[in-house]
């Protein structure tokens, strides 16, 4: 009978372990497809934004520079560290131009910020 319930326990045990690590998994899965959704999210609202500027739709830069900010802020990780926070500076120094209606100064900003989701998304 002692037997049995070692057995017994020992099992649980590992299945216990078996369904967190798969959830573990499941979920890092999960937190890379939103950060390659807030990425792509974000590359799509600078390049609405810039076209914006060329259209001189200049309401819609502003639209598009703070959802760009927004959807910014679902790439998370370590590796992206750096380059992460060079592409959050220059979103912010496109809102203040943009804020300001120095568009010429916004549309600088959001090419680098461009340029570096861009890379982003390459990694």
């Amino acid at each position: 009978m002692g037997l049995k319930k070692i057995l017994f326990t020992l099992f649980l045990a590992l299945s216990t372990v078996g369904l967190t690590s798969y959830g573990t998994l499941a979920t890092a899965a999960e937190d890379a497809a939103g950060v390659k959704k807030g990425i792509n999210d974000t590359v799509a609202h600078i390049e609405a934004a810039l076209k914006s500027i060329a259209d001189k739709d200049f309401d819609a830069v502003k639209q598009h520079i703070d959802a760009s900010r927004q959807t910014s802020k679902e790439i998370t990780g370590d590796n992206f560290g750096a380059k992460l926070q060079l592409g959050s500076d220059a979103l912010a120094a496109a809102r203040r131009a943009a804020k300001a209606d120095d568009f010429a100064t916004a549309e600088t900003s959001l090419k680098e910020a461009l340029n570096v989701y861009k890379k982003m998304q390459g990694m």
